[in-house]
């Protein structure tokens, strides 16, 4: 399954990071970021306050947001990484997921980039996902609808 072609060079004019080039390219400033997930297999998901959905395999993404100690370094190899504790919704797509990659933001919120995301053709998968404490966004996990 290959990159979207739309999303082969980044996401909304930032380049994609990944696990080998992210420690020298990730700033540990605060900020906002969308993970881009793979999953190429069918993922059920144990949340039963969301309906315990299951996700098709895929492109996913997921906007976030960085504000604590390390900043959006911190918290996107946090992401990366297959061994760390399950704590958030998305955890649970990192650690299935075939692909993970990131782009950052210093201009916007995850929610200016789940609204940007939307207009160009995303989807939500799972109405919540990753957005309990957001008041003004369906979800903070998007789908891309192509598979490629």
């Amino acid at each position: 399954m290959k990159v979207p072609e739309d999303l082969r060079e980044g996401c909304l004019g930032s380049p994609w990071i990944t696990q080998r080039t992210a420690p020298r390219r990730l700033s540990q400033a605060p900020g906002a970021y969308v993970l881009l997930i793979r999953l190429g297999r069918r993922l059920a998901i144990d949340l039963p306050r969301l309906g315990n959905p299951v996700l098709e395999r895929g492109w996913y993404a997921y906007c976030g947001s960085a504000h604590g100690p390390g900043g959006i370094r911190a918290r996107v190899l946090r992401h990366m990484r297959k061994d760390k504790k399950v704590r958030w919704h998305v955890d649970r797509l990192t650690v299935a997921a075939s692909e993970v990659r990131a782009a950052t933001f210093f201009d916007m919120s995850e929610c200016d980039l789940v609204a940007r995301l939307l207009e160009v053709g995303f989807t939500v998968p799972v109405a919540g996902f990753g957005s309990t404490d957001c008041e003004s966004c369906p979800a903070h996990l998007l789908r891309w609808p192509q598979i490629g």
